[in-house]
């Protein structure tokens, strides 16, 4: 690395390459698109990395072989944004895309890897960037879909030492391929964090839905909109920093935290909110092809049992446990737990519920039970049509809506195998959104606890706890 580089990082590069650029905004800008995020934000990138007007090739056309269509060959040419080089070689690959589009876990990654791997190219890495976030890909190992670096522009100070090492001029020798791998950063900005003396938040807007890893996983009472809290902790707190969550709900500090390279510690009394934190973490540590897998034999089996006839019902009701009648709250439409649900909907679940039981890998299984949970909010007698959900299997249940357990006038009857094939996606995309950040390699950075927030005992005053599930 050159002393002109390390002397950089002594500076914020947020400030220094960006100013006052606030990346809220543009995410909200619908004018701010691809050509703005050439401008804006890759171009001062390029310079600082140490890329003259010389090294950039912009737009470059490739020719592809050809493309069949029938009987026919048509030729097609790739049009890199940018290729970057060293001496006379190409070192890599850079398109822009504008922020509503994913940089990695999508097709353009696949399309970005073709300019990369192109023979006028051959170059060791390719990148995207979208204005809002920044990946890197290794050309050579890129079938197995993971970036070797990737990050949100936010957060582009602490991982600038990393983009250097990795993509600056100084990293590639001509005539020759080097593979690096990215370093730890190495604290420059550790004694420069006022945690007394931080400023307010400008108004956030909210993005509920845009997080899949939060919204349609499952339901949940008073669900916080997740990039606000992610704002405050990277606003208030440093990378490596302890967030304390001691009312942690549904998780989102807790999983906030680990997405923003902090650890968690996430308790809550309610053992629904314990179950679903740790279900949601722990299929980020699952591998998607055993996940796919393991649910499609989950399914197939239970299409082959499934209880038909009158009688089968009746013979599967004594079969496969229930629902425990447990006394519901004073105000609830009936008394005991198993009256919110038909026959026919105990049964489903019950069955389901006992093939997934069987799973042997317990994250698989958790993961599972966890689609499973997200089933039993729909597959009952308080989920209803819902005025602004649509689709076939839309509505709402009571207990998320009215706060109570109430009765449907007209229950919903979802499709039972389409719906638990819905939790899957659902989870599924959480599980992609996710897997970089958390992953088996940070999951040890949180620990979930049932408990109170009077009770802290675990934890001793000036010292490290110990993290991990409890």
């Amino acid at each position: 690395m050159t002393k002109q580089i390390k002397r950089d990082l002594k500076f914020k590069m947020k400030e220094t390459v960006f100013s006052d650029l606030n990346f809220n905004k543009i995410a909200s800008d619908r004018d701010f698109k691809e050509d703005s995020v050439r401008e804006v934000i890759i171009s001062p990138i390029l310079k600082k990395l140490g890329y003259a007007q010389e090294n950039i090739v912009r737009s470059r056309t490739l020719q592809h072989p050809f493309l069949k269509v029938g009987s026919k060959k048509r030729a097609v040419n790739l049009i890199p944004d940018y290729v970057l080089k060293v001496g006379n070689n190409c070192a890599w690959v850079l398109d822009a895309k504008a922020p509503d589009q994913k940089v990695i876990n999508s097709d353009n990654v696949e399309q970005v890897y073709s300019y990369a791997a192109h023979r006028e190219i051959s170059s060791t890495y390719f990148a995207l960037c979208n204005g809002l976030e920044f990946s890197v890909f290794r050309t050579s190992f890129s079938t197995d879909g993971k970036p070797v670096l990737y990050f949100k522009l936010e957060n582009i100070d602490e991982n600038w030492e990393k983009l250097i090492t990795l993509l600056s001029p100084a990293s590639f020798q001509t005539g020759k391929r080097f593979y690096y791998e990215p370093r730890e950063t190495t604290g420059l900005y550790e004694n420069q964090f006022d945690y007394v003396n931080r400023l307010l938040l400008e108004e956030i807007p909210v993005k509920k839905r845009a997080a899949k890893r939060h919204f349609g996983v499952h339901g949940y009472f008073t669900k916080q909109s997740w990039n606000i809290v992610a704002e405050y902790i990277k606003n208030y707190s440093k990378p490596g920093d302890l967030v304390l969550d001691p009312f942690g709900g549904s998780g989102v500090t807790a999983v906030e935290a680990l997405m923003n390279g902090r650890k968690a510690i996430n308790i809550d009394l309610n053992p629904m909110a314990i179950f679903l934190v740790k279900s949601l973490l722990m299929t980020t540590i699952v591998r998607q092809s055993d996940l796919a897998q393991a649910f499609e034999e989950v399914k197939d089996e239970y299409v082959k049992k499934e209880p038909k006839t009158k009688e089968e019902i009746e013979k599967a009701l004594k079969k496969y446990p229930g629902p425990k009648k447990l006394a519901l709250p004073k105000g609830s439409d009936v008394d005991t737990v198993d009256k919110l649900f038909s026959d026919i909907q105990m049964v489903r679940l019950a069955l389901l519920k006992s093939i997934i039981k069987k799973q042997k890998n317990e994250n698989i299984k958790s993961s599972l039970l966890l689609m499973f949970s997200g089933l039993v909010t729909r597959v009952n007698l308080t989920y209803h049509a819902s005025s602004y959900v649509k689709t076939e299997n839309g509505g709402n249940v009571a207990a998320f809506q009215y706060y109570r357990y109430r009765i449907a006038p007209v229950p919903k009857d979802v499709n039972f195998i389409k719906t638990f094939e819905l939790r899957y996606k659902k989870v599924s995309e959480a599980k992609k959104e996710m897997e970089y950040f958390i992953n088996d390699k940070t999951i040890s950075n949180v620990q979930i606890l049932k408990g109170t927030a009077a009770d802290l005992s675990f934890w001793d005053n000036e010292s490290e706890f110990r993290y991990g599930y409890s």
